[in-house]
């Protein structure tokens, strides 16, 4: 069986008989299909559940989605193959909290019970900043954009291209998830953020006061990375996986972008840019971690810096003198 949640807004304002009318009609049809649910009616607002057999459960909720009775429908929840009903007897039960509050302690602990799952989910799925500030009672949509020094990190699979083509999607699959989930570990015990996820690459920033735990980060990335390359042995026709790691500090521009439909809340500025060409710099260079002079400034007196020569980076008018950090997990082997 299959059950969804969804909300929706009225098109136009409903009176009470026509929502009951329509409730009951709901119910004879529903009796039929031997599908279940409820529907709770609030400020303009539907949110119905609607559970049983998935090719009905289906079929129904593509004409729901054609009525022009309502409109901005969105689904809370969806959830298949479950086992059991948790509306066996109400084949249409209307709930009308504006008439009825006495139904709002029953209604609202479902309802809270789907966006508090939602939550969680929607939380895998966007920057981690945003979460804590919506836990927070912060809007992110209101936050002003502002000015902040912070130190950013791109993190690579090399060549990623001829990786995908040569192996199985589910081998690729696990490859990309495995390194993301390394990355994100090793980032979040420094005191980073994982900004996004681009393709097979990671973007993350760190307070510009903490380039020490930066630097940890990028060394326990390689580390890590080191790791997963033997373990993924069996499954990739790729003996050796590695990843190329730029970073770069300085100013940025933090908040949000995007259109009327789609928001991102990300950082830019000539040092993200830096970042991202540094790792893929590291191609060229004998190290897989390679950094801006700024950076190397702050933390050569915790690490022995090396400095690798002067190249020219797109967007900038000079040369750029690159540096690394010389550890054995930094350095590449001879045949690399």
């Amino acid at each position: 069986m299959k059950r969804i949640l969804y909300l929706s807004h009225y098109s136009y304002d409903w009176k009470f008989d026509e929502l009951q009318k329509l409730a009951d009609a709901a119910a004879t049809k529903n009796r039929e299909l031997s599908i279940t649910g409820i529907l709770i009616t609030f400020d303009l607002l539907f949110f119905q559940i609607i559970e049983g057999p998935e090719a009905q459960i289906n079929q129904l909720f593509q004409k729901i989605c054609q009525d022009k009775r309502h409109s901005k429908i969105s689904i809370i929840q969806c959830e298949e193959n479950i086992q059991s009903r948790q509306f066996e007897d109400w084949h249409m039960k209307i709930f009308n909290l504006d008439r009825n509050p006495d139904a709002l302690e029953y209604s609202v602990k479902i309802l809270l019970r789907s966006l508090i799952k939602s939550h969680e989910i929607i939380g895998k799925y966007n920057h981690s900043g945003i979460l804590q500030k919506i836990k927070a009672g912060i809007n992110p949509a209101e936050i002003a954009p502002r000015r902040i020094d912070k130190i950013v990190m791109f993190a690579d699979i090399v060549g990623f291209s001829k990786i995908s083509e040569e192996n199985p999607i589910e081998a690729v699959v696990e490859l990309v998830s495995s390194f993301f989930e390394n990355v994100t570990l090793s980032v979040e015990s420094h005191n980073g953020e994982i900004e996004k996820f681009i393709g097979d690459c990671v973007m993350a920033s760190f307070p510009a006061e903490q380039p020490k735990e930066a630097i940890h980060a990028a060394i326990d990335i390689l580390r890590r990375t080191s790791r997963m390359s033997l373990a993924m042995n069996s499954i990739l026709s790729e003996k050796r996986i590695s990843c190329g790691i730029g970073m770069a500090i300085g100013s940025t521009i933090e908040g949000n972008v995007g259109s009327g439909t789609r928001m991102d809340y990300t950082i830019l500025g000539d040092v993200v840019n830096t970042a991202q060409r540094l790792e893929q710099l590291t191609r060229l260079l004998p190290f897989y971690l390679a950094m801006t002079p700024e950076l190397k400034d702050v933390v050569t007196s915790d690490f022995n810096c090396v400095n690798m020569g002067a190249y020219d980076l797109k967007g900038k008018q000079n040369s750029v003198e690159i540096f690394s950090i010389d550890l054995p997990e930094t350095r590449k082997a001879i045949n690399s």
